[in-house]
């Protein structure tokens, strides 16, 4: 296996420190031409975008991943009691073919959704 190359994160790129003073442990994520370009990204809403971005970064290259709506909200900047606007980007995302939920959680136990991304966008009109 090569040897993976570690570049640094430029100053415009990354928040250095965390409010609390430790260094963050950055990631990135992968946005094709052909996805930003894509009719199906371009008539998703900006709350829609935001959560694909951050489904991304928690997925870590993975195709499926672990996602609650508390995290939703993080990544939203909203507060709690607005689980229904997380709730309408995710049925977003996966009406215009981002992303499937493979396993439903009702909260019960505390227990998150399960996603997956699939490539059904490259497909979709309006």
């Amino acid at each position: 296996m090569p040897r993976m190359k570690f570049t640094k994160f430029k100053d415009y790129e990354t928040k250095l420190r965390g409010d609390n003073g430790k260094t963050l442990n950055e990631q990135h994520i992968r946005l094709t031409r052909s996805l930003l370009l894509s009719s199906a990204y371009k008539d998703l809403g900006k709350n829609a975008i935001k959560l694909l971005n951050a489904m991304k970064i928690i997925a870590r290259g993975e195709k499926e991943f672990n996602f609650s709506s508390s995290l939703g909200l993080i990544y939203l900047g909203l507060k709690k009691g607005n689980e229904k606007s997380v709730r309408k980007a995710i049925t977003e995302l996966e009406k215009h073919g981002f992303i499937r939920r493979i396993f439903f959680s009702n909260g019960g136990g505390h227990i998150p959704n399960k996603f997956e991304f699939i490539s059904e966008w490259t497909k979709w009109n309006n």
